[in-house]
Order: C-alpha cells, then sequence, then structure tokens
C-alpha cells in the first residue's frame, strides 16, 4: 500500500515537473519569438542608437550678392579638429597637444588643457584655414579632421551691421544672415561614430570626413557695395572729426524703394567671429529709435498743405522767437518775428512749426504722422526692426502738438525716416524700403500725397540748401546739373535713465535727396539720410555735423550713379540689336 503511494506521488511529481519545463519551455520560446521577431527592429534600433552617436556638420551656405553681382558672403572650405578625450591615455595627451599644436599652428597648453577634459567629444579647434598646396595629415588615435565650410565676408566692416553674421554651426546669428538663414542654409551633414560597451568612441576607419559645396542660388541684395563703402568712409571720417559716438548712414532710391547703401560706424569685422558685445550686432537704422527733431518738419508742413490748413506764402507769427505754450516755453534759435509758411521749413523754426501743427489739430497731425509711417515697422527684411513710439493722440496735452510739429515727443527709425523722405520727392508715393532685389521688382507703389504737395515739398527743401538763410547750406554739391535738397535736424536726446532729455547731448542729423536729372542719366531721386550720435567737438547743429557728410557721400556716388546708367543704357541697346 505504502508503495503504492510512493509511485502515484512520483507519478504527481513527474507530471507537474513535465508541466513546469513545457510551460517555462513555452515562455522562453514566445519571449525569444517577441525579441528576435515581433520587436526585432525595435531592438536593432536600439542597439545602434548605443553603439553609434551622430555628429552634424554644417552645410555650405548660399552666397550674398550685392546688385552687380559682387560677393558679400560665401562659404569657403575649412577643417575643424576633433578629439575622443576619455581614449586617449593620460601619459599620451601632452605629446598629442605638441604634434597637433606643431601641425596647426595652435597653443599647445590649450590643446592639452582641453584633451585633459573628462568628455567623450570635444572640439580642439573650428573652422580653420584649409591648405590648399599641402593637405593636413593627422595620424593620432582618437583624434581626427572634418572639413566644414566657413563663412567669409570680403568687405570686411563694409556693409556687417545689414549682412550680419554666422556662428561656428554656420547659422544666421544677425541681419540678413539671420532673417534668410532658413533660404540660405542648406541641410546638416552627419557623420556617425561608434562606441565600445563602456560608452568610450571607437575611431572609424577615416579621420577626415570631406564636404563639399552645393551649388545654390545666390541671394541677391540691393545694396551696392561701391556705394556702402562710400557712406561707410563717409560716416568714419565724420565720427572721428566730431569725437562722436556713432552714425548712420542711409541711400534710398526713393521710387523703386531699393536700399542701395545702409551703414553705420563703428562697425565690426564679421570674419572674426565673434563680437565683444552684443549690441555690436544691432543694426541702428533699424532697430534703434531716436527723436527725429526738425527733420520731420517738412513732413508735418505736407500734412498742413494736403489739409489746407496752411497755404504757402501765409505769414506765420513766430513772436520773435519766444512762444509759450501753458507752462512752457518754445524758443528759436534764430529769432524771427514773421515768416512765410515756406520759410518756417527753410529757416527750421520751431515755434512757426508749433502754430502749424495746432492749424492742422492733433487729430489731423497724429493721422498723418502714421501715414507716413511712424508707430509701424517699415517691413524692411530685418528681424527686430524698431517701430519707435508714437503716442495716441488722445493722450496729447497742448504742448505735445507743438513738439510733435517740430519732431519731438515722438521717436523714429533712420529706415523710417528715409522712407517718409522718399514719399516727400517722389511725387507722394508710400516707400517700403527693400533689401532684396527681386522685391524691388514687383514696387506697387499707392500714393498717399498729391504730386502738386511733393513738387512744393522738394522746391521748399532745395532752399534749404541753397539759400543764405537755409540751414542746410554745407549741403551744397559742386556737381554740374544736380539738384539736392535736405532738412537738417538737431534733436536733443532722451535720458536713458530717468526722464527728460541730457544735457548737452544730440542726435544731429541731414536728410536729403538728390533730384531725377534725365538728361544726365539719373532717372530716379536718391534720399541720403546721415544721422551722428552725440558729437562733442564742439559743434552739434546737424547743418554743420551732419550735412558736410550728405554733401561727401553725395559728390562720389551720383557720378557712379550716372556712369553706371550711361553703362546699363548701352547694353540695353546692344541687347535690342542683337534680337
Amino acid at each position: 500500500m505504502k508503495i503504492k503511494n510512493c509511485c502515484k506521488n512520483c507519478q504527481r511529481r513527474g507530471y507537474f515537473l513535465l508541466f513546469s519545463v513545457l510551460i517555462a519551455a513555452f515562455l522562453i520560446t514566445t519571449r525569444l519569438w517577441v525579441l528576435q521577431i515581433k520587436d526585432h527592429n525595435y531592438w536593432i534600433s536600439f542597439s545602434e542608437k548605443q553603439r553609434k552617436t551622430t555628429l552634424k556638420i554644417a552645410s555650405y551656405r548660399a552666397p550674398i550678392v550685392d546688385r552687380k553681382g559682387r560677393i558679400i558672403a560665401i562659404s569657403v572650405p575649412s577643417i575643424s579638429l576633433y578629439a575622443f578625450p576619455r581614449n586617449i591615455a593620460q601619459e599620451k595627451k601632452k605629446a598629442y597637444a605638441i604634434e597637433i599644436a606643431h601641425q596647426f599652428g595652435l597653443n599647445p597648453k590649450v590643446i592639452e588643457e582641453k584633451l585633459n577634459k573628462d568628455l567623450p567629444f570635444i572640439w580642439l579647434a573650428r573652422q580653420l584655414p584649409q591648405p590648399l598646396s599641402k593637405p593636413y595629415s593627422l595620424k593620432l588615435q582618437n583624434v581626427g579632421i572634418v572639413a566644414e565650410p566657413k563663412r567669409y565676408y570680403p568687405a570686411l566692416e563694409v556693409a556687417a551691421s545689414a549682412v550680419g553674421l554666422v556662428g561656428t554651426d554656420s547659422q544666421g546669428l544677425s541681419g540678413i544672415e539671420l532673417f534668410f538663414n532658413p533660404l540660405l542654409a542648406g541641410e546638416r551633414k552627419q557623420v556617425k561614430y561608434l562606441k565600445d560597451a563602456r560608452g568610450h568612441f571607437i575611431q572609424t576607419s577615416s579621420t577626415s570626413f570631406q564636404h563639399s559645396p552645393i551649388n545654390r542660388e545666390d541671394l541677391q541684395l540691393t545694396i551696392d557695395l561701391f556705394i556702402q563703402g562710400v557712406v561707410y568712409q563717409a560716416l568714419k571720417n565724420t565720427v572721428l572729426k566730431n569725437k562722436a559716438r556713432s552714425a548712420i548712414g542711409i541711400v534710398l532710391n526713393a521710387r523703386t524703394q531699393e536700399v542701395l547703401a545702409i551703414e553705420q560706424y563703428p562697425s565690426f569685422n564679421p570674419n572674426k567671429g565673434r563680437v565683444s558685445s552684443l549690441n555690436k550686432l544691432k543694426n541702428l537704422a533699424v532697430q534703434a529709435a531716436y527723436e527725429p527733431g526738425s527733420v520731420a518738419k517738412p513732413l508735418v508742413f505736407a500734412a498742413a498743405l494736403e489739409e489746407k490748413a496752411v497755404s504757402l506764402n501765409q505769414l506765420i507769427n513766430c513772436e520773435k522767437g519766444r512762444f509759450k505754450v501753458g507752462r512752457h516755453i518754445i524758443r528759436d534759435v534764430h529769432p524771427e518775428r514773421v515768416l512765410k509758411a515756406s520759410d518756417v521749413v527753410v529757416r527750421s523754426s520751431n515755434i512757426g512749426m508749433s502754430k502749424i501743427g495746432f492749424q492742422l489739430g492733433k487729430e489731423k497731425l497724429y493721422y498723418w504722422l502714421k501715414k507716413f509711417g511712424f508707430g509701424e515697422k517699415t517691413g524692411i527684411e530685418f528681424k527686430g526692426e524698431s517701430k519707435g513710439i508714437l503716442r495716441n493722440s488722445s493722450k496729447w496735452r497742448e504742448i505735445d502738438i507743438a513738439t510733435h510739429s517740430f519732431g519731438q515727443g515722438f521717436s523714429a527709425t533712420a529706415i523710417q525716416i528715409a522712407a517718409a523722405y522718399a514719399t516727400l520727392v517722389n511725387g507722394g508715393f508710400k516707400v517700403t524700403p527693400t533689401l532684396i532685389k527681386t522685391r524691388a521688382k514687383h514696387f506697387n507703389p499707392s500714393r498717399i500725397i498729391h504730386k502738386s504737395t511733393s513738387d512744393i515739398i522738394r522746391i521748399v527743401l532745395q532752399q534749404v540748401v541753397s539759400e543764405e538763410h537755409g540751414t542746410g547750406g554745407k549741403a551744397k554739391l559742386n556737381l554740374k546739373g544736380i539738384v539736392v535738397g535736405g532738412k537738417t535736424g538737431t534733436a536733443q536726446k532722451v535720458k536713458e535713465h530717468g526722464r527728460g532729455y541730457a544735457k548737452g547731448k544730440f542726435f544731429s542729423s541731414f536728410v536729403g535727396f538728390v533730384d531725377e536729372a534725365e538728361d544726365l542719366g539719373l532717372l530716379d531721386p536718391v534720399v541720403i539720410l546721415v544721422s551722428v550720435d552725440e558729437p562733442k567737438a564742439g559743434a552739434f547743429y546737424g547743418g554743420a555735423v551732419a550735412a558736410p557728410a550728405f554733401k561727401e557721400i553725395a559728390e562720389q556716388i551720383i557720378p557712379y550713379l550716372l556712369a553706371t546708367s550711361k553703362v546699363e543704357e548701352i547694353n540695353s541697346k546692344r541687347s535690342r540689336l542683337s534680337l
């Protein structure tokens, strides 16, 4: 009996063991099926991610050229050095550093410091010049060379604030390079490396990775490098002569909307790749606003003519240079008893403009300042464009009507002012400044002032320069057959901290135009703006500081534009003959 029971227990145990083995086999088989068949792709991918890492290398950016096709920015070949510090034995690192420094002209101490860092990967040097005759040959384990593009700017400081620059990863940081980064930048190249079980990098069979340029369409600007260079030099001369903080210059075709030059001084050399302060990347003509001062007077006068609030020869009482508005006193530098309305602009009377502003009324004055583009972005191709400050007229006091009439109490950018002047002198058409050549071809103008008003303003601006009592005499050109006009401006600077104006600090400006001269080949009026920040050499009025810079620029670029126009005419005739 006992033997039978024992056999039965053994049998049950055998069945249980067999069943357990079958269950285990089933589970193991199922797991293997899941791992090797169902989730096969997942685990292969997971394994690849553990064993491989990717280094992204920048691609060649599209070139940027000026209106004549001259190179402004281009990507050129360069090489960068990398290392896997954790894979290099400590006792070899100093020898490695000496060898690398000797071959590439680098500082061995800097290289050794980088190799001593506890990192899986590190850049030892970026974007070194690539030799044309004798290529580099590096035979050190866990150190490699990769070819990557470097952005080069042949014009150096000229046009730097407009074009901007890129970082070492070839991504736009400022200016045109930033605004059109998606268009200029191509897809980044990926270089893959293997890692061992401990996470150490395994050097691949080649230490050098080539990255060839890709033919891409150029981005053509409206800027002319010759004109840009002339403006840069004139601004530099003006800043140094007047011991100023900085200066801005703009040359704008008033009819086609094309920006021929947009410059500032001091500038920076984008080829150095770094700037000491982010403020140096700021384009002062687009991203910085200031009170325009008396250069706003022709715009307010045009508005008053449009609204028939004043007539050209109407007499304005200028109060002998002292006019009380509420608790405030408005003064003129040159006291006058009575002036014709047009002479209020020519002689730059603050009191006369205040009277015209009162006749226009605050709602209409605000309406026209907005219509001329103040308080709104121009739409120029630049990120971070300032729209300035123009408070709604509902918040104005009586004194605000007066101050807005002669260019205080609101702020504007240089590009806004240049665009508004283009409207004044091009027959009255709204101007949207552009830096892109193809965009200018699609100019669809809308008129905002009558041609008759534009004609009057052109004459008044010419009188500012030509008449004895005009404030812009130093802008007069020594070019036969060329007529110019413009307006001076001397605006107090608002305090950087606190309210009110900074004592003894001014923006000295001259905004003028060179009138079209079809018989000579100058088909469109050209607006030239010069604004100088904080001149400290004695003179600070716009007529003394900025007007000479206008003259310096105009006397060089007008003969150039005339010669260019003749060449284009000859080429056009040849083209028609060939057809």
